[in-house]
């Protein structure tokens, strides 16, 4: 039967049975709502973002979906907009292909949306909610490896419920696109075959960290690597990577740019003997930044093979929380600047000195540049979880093979580290020191007792040297008592009796510093400028 108006279906009321007439009127309605579906979706094609083509228009959604899509879903509204945009959106498999786990449900809709596109996978294990289902949406995307572009699996967490990795990467053979990978687990977890057995030829970025390996052979190293980061355990039974195998590695990766290596990732032994003429068999012509985990003696060992021409960062922690010895750090220090002369004998132009939240000492060294390079590029080494001993060495021995006359920046934030005799014999007769910051009651307190003691010594003997370049003194984070800061007024009046460069004094985020003794500080230095923070 054909539509009729509206009004006729008015006019038949009491002519036709009820039934039918309900039946009649749903059908009109039908018919309108389809009219003004038809009337809105032409009139949102003539809409300017409408008439653009769809690729650009795919586009405009999967960066407008970049920002949201790891925490939330938010992103979908975009479908929900007009058939138009749905339609597109749909079509578009790139939109699909950067799966959100936010709701593993709608993970398995993304995997069917995204077709054949290059897939990139960011899975951080919640806790606790981690089901049956994760191990199952995990599994059918890691049984499509030849479509992975980027896979990221955290499963470190310390409470959080541990995946079993072994089982799930079992159904990844092989993958020709995969560009990145990150692996981070508990050393619970076991690596190896068949996972990668076939191959991953395009991997360029690689992290594995807290999973047990069966031996080196089980990491997917390739030619086309430009990051490499391990931190491995050795499974039960399993063998220790040898030097000669990381060696073997180190060639076979001409592109690698940055390079970690923890514990047992850096061999102890094993390393081949030294060509006749002494000169390391393996170069690593583009390793821009060096960060080992491990020991001294490891890391000497491995510093002897490997040649490192554009070197720039070099990041150092020490894994033995109990120190090592004089002769032990020596060995270390000339490894390590045999591999990095060219940046070592320029010399410093700034150290840090520094303790964090769990008493872990750190030094930290900005070079002058690489002999011949830019003056632009930093070169810096940062060495980690020093013990108090330790500092104690290196200062010494620092002064001794390094080149320490260029040094202009000093920061100190090390409490029961450095004593009055350090800072005299190690830094103040650098010619070139003009910056120092202090951090701390104890560090302040020890560098007036140093300077005070210092200038009783250059009025007997004129011929000593007493931070000759020094302009500026920072005083940060210290409680000033009136006894701390009278022992840094009577260090600074000591200082300004000879012959010395202007000096200014910054005194920033300390308590116990307010306006009235401020001014009386002032008033004892009338030499010095001082500018405190608490006085704008």
């Amino acid at each position: 039967m054909s539509s009729v108006a509206p009004q006729n279906l008015c006019e038949e009321n009491g002519n036709v049975a009820a039934q039918e007439h309900q039946r009649l009127i749903q059908r009109r309605v039908l018919d309108l709502q389809s009219e003004i579906r038809g009337l809105v979706d032409f009139h949102n094609t003539l809409s300017p973002i409408n008439r653009l083509p769809a690729e650009i228009l795919s586009s405009i959604f999967i960066q407008a979906s970049l920002e949201t899509r790891k925490e939330n879903l938010s992103w979908i509204r975009l479908t929900h907009v007009c058939r138009h945009w749905r339609a597109v959106a749909l079509e578009c498999a790139a939109l699909w292909s950067d799966l959100s786990f936010a709701n593993l449900n709608f993970t398995e809709v993304m995997l069917s949306r995204s077709k054949n596109a290059p897939l990139a996978v960011e899975y951080d294990a919640p806790y606790p909610r981690t089901t049956l289902q994760n191990y199952e949406v995990l599994s059918n995307i890691l049984h499509q490896g030849h479509r992975l572009r980027s896979l990221t699996i955290m499963n470190d967490r310390p409470r959080g419920l541990v995946l079993h990795l072994r089982k799930m990467l079992s159904r990844c053979i092989v993958a020709p696109i995969l560009e990145e990978l990150r692996l981070c687990s508990r050393d619970d977890n076991f690596l190896g075959p068949p996972f990668l057995s076939g191959g991953a030829p395009s991997l360029k970025y690689l992290r594995i960290s807290g999973c047990k390996i069966a031996d080196w052979s089980c990491i997917p190293l390739g030619p086309g690597l430009t990051t490499l980061d391990l931190d491995l355990t050795i499974a039960e039974r399993g063998r220790l990577p040898s030097g000669k195998e990381l060696l073997a590695s180190l060639r076979n990766m001409p592109l690698l740019k940055e390079l970690r290596l923890a514990q047992v990732a850096l061999p102890v032994d094993g390393y081949p003997p030294l060509p006749s003429d002494l000169r390391p068999p393996v170069v690593c012509a583009n390793l821009q930044t060096l960060e080992l985990v491990a020991s001294p003696k490891a890391m000497c060992g491995f510093f002897r093979m490997v040649r490192l021409p554009l070197l720039r960062d070099i990041n150092i922690t020490f894994n033995n929380r109990h120190g090592y010895t004089t002769e032990v750090m020596d060995n270390f220090f000339s490894a390590l600047h045999v591999i990095w002369s060219d940046v070592a004998d320029e010399g410093f132009k700034e150290l840090r000195m520094a303790r964090d939240g769990r008493n872990r000492n750190s030094l930290w060294f900005d070079f002058h540049g690489r002999t011949g390079a830019s003056s632009n590029e930093p070169h810096t080494l940062l060495l980690a979880n020093v013990t108090r001993s330790n500092v104690k060495q290196i200062l010494p021995i620092l002064r001794r093979g390094w080149e320490l006359s260029k040094l202009q920046v000093l920061d100190v934030d090390m409490d029961n580290v450095m004593e009055d005799t350090d800072w005299i014999l190690r830094f103040a007769d650098l010619p070139k020191l003009q910056d120092v910051t202090v951090v701390d009651c104890g560090p302040v307190m020890q560098f007036a007792a140093a300077m005070k003691q210092l200038a009783l010594a250059v009025a007997a003997n004129p011929g000593i040297s007493s931070f000759p370049a020094l302009e500026r003194i920072t005083v940060e984070e210290a409680h000033l008592s009136s006894r701390l800061l009278r022992s840094l007024t009577e260090a600074l009046q000591a200082r300004s009796k000879h012959d010395c460069p202007a000096l200014k004094v910054y005194i920033t985020n300390c308590e116990e510093m307010d306006g009235k003794a401020f001014e009386a500080f002032m008033k004892d230095l009338p030499g010095v400028e001082v500018i405190w923070d608490g006085r704008s």
